[in-house]
């Protein structure tokens, strides 16, 4: 079964591209969706064990942090090269 957040989410998407949401109402939308994002990431984090994670051992935390780092020098990158500019 597809997850509900998902059903909105290509909603939400499908509705934006065909131009159904008045621009006026966007920069209100643009500022709860970061406003849920983050409440979202909070949930993630609120839902992490960390003595689980300290068992893990050093070489998975390494692991784990090289991939973050990588994912974080590929999205400035791409933001870099889009041209992406914030607020």
């Amino acid at each position: 079964m597809i997850p509900w957040f998902i059903i909105g989410f290509l909603a939400l998407m499908i509705t934006r591209s065909l131009g159904l949401i008045p621009a006026a109402v966007l920069p209100r939308v643009t500022h709860v969706a970061a406003w849920l994002t983050t409440v979202a990431m909070a949930g993630l984090g609120l839902g992490v064990d960390v003595s689980a994670v300290t068992q893990t051992g050093l070489r998975v935390t390494l692991a784990v942090t090289a991939s973050l780092v990588v994912l974080g020098v590929i999205s400035y990158a791409l933001i870099r090269v889009a041209g992406i500019s914030g607020p």
